[in-house]
């Protein structure tokens, strides 16, 4: 379920088939006092060896995409927590809808991609959202204005809060264009991103956010870790801010060659990296 295939099993695994479900599994949970853990499309992740002793929930099939008309000159659009990002973007297109483009490439759902305000360049999610209504661990429901998100890069509220506050729907604000446009420039998105990071091994996602003034990718890459391996994890060839799984890559190698190129880097420039990769039962990395 995680898209590095590194990690052992989950003592419980729960996949809501809608507000409902999700609101009966978090009671449940906080009734017997159950720690939560909120698993979107895996990517991003790395989960520990040992496995979790705590309820993994799934949201994949929280999967509902709905026009709403127009509201202050802007088309809306409300989006379950599970969808995918291509699968929004698919239907963004088709309706003539504009303003997730930079997203075109990036796997995850919606969810995720708003927990931590996802983008490329100098485009986020958190520019497009409007409200964002979270499930709270009670089973009560709330519902956030974009002002209250508190969405920075690679950062939001709801990432502190993961497990009390779980976001259950997304309503966009989005502007209009040809879906012929659209699709070309999508289409070109992914393809650039597909040329640019690794492909045909299980991989995470960017491992270090970008520190200020600095691309963790070339910092890696002048500190020498570019192909560097331990155990069956290996820094991505093409990209140093990339770490893929060869092939029976444990945690343990993954945490072991973060620790090594985190000194590395700080010793040799001065900075310190830090992780945007979110990581459950690796106590080395939290």
């Amino acid at each position: 379920h995680v898209t590095f295939r590194i990690g052992g099993s989950a003592a419980l695994f729960v996949q809501p088939t809608g507000a409902e479900g999700l609101s009966i599994a978090l009671r449940a949970a906080q009734k017997r006092e159950v720690p939560v853990y909120l698993l979107g499309g895996g990517s991003n992740l790395l989960v520990g060896d040992a496995g979790l002793q705590g309820m993994v929930l799934r949201t994949a099939r929280l999967d509902r995409v709905t026009r709403r008309g127009k509201d202050r000159g802007e088309d809306v659009v409300a989006v379950q927590s599970g969808v995918s990002l291509g699968a929004l973007l698919d239907h963004c297109v088709g309706w003539g809808l504009a303003g997730l483009e930079a997203l075109a490439g990036i796997p995850g759902t919606v969810g995720g991609a708003v927990a931590m305000n996802a983008g490329a360049g100098d485009q986020c999610i958190g520019d497009a959202v409007r409200t964002v209504t979270c499930c709270r661990s009670d089973g009560s429901v709330r519902t956030f204005r974009v002002d209250e998100c508190g969405f920075a890069y690679r950062h939001s509220i709801f990432q502190e809060a993961a497990g009390d506050l779980v976001i259950q729907e997304v309503t966009l604000g989005l502007g209009r264009a040809r879906s012929d446009r659209l699709r070309r420039e999508v289409t070109e998105r992914r393809q650039r991103r597909q040329r640019r990071h690794p492909t045909g091994y299980p991989c995470a996602g960017s491992v270090f956010r970008n520190p200020a003034g600095h691309y963790a990718g070339s910092l890696i890459e002048r500190a020498g870790w570019k192909g560097c391996r331990v155990g069956g994890a290996l820094v991505a060839p093409t990209h140093a801010n990339f770490i893929v799984n060869e092939g029976g890559a444990t945690a343990r190698d993954v945490d072991t060659l973060i620790r090594r190129i985190r000194r590395s880097v700080r010793e040799q420039f001065g900075v310190g990296l830090e992780l945007e990769l979110k990581t459950w039962g690796v106590s080395e990395l939290c």
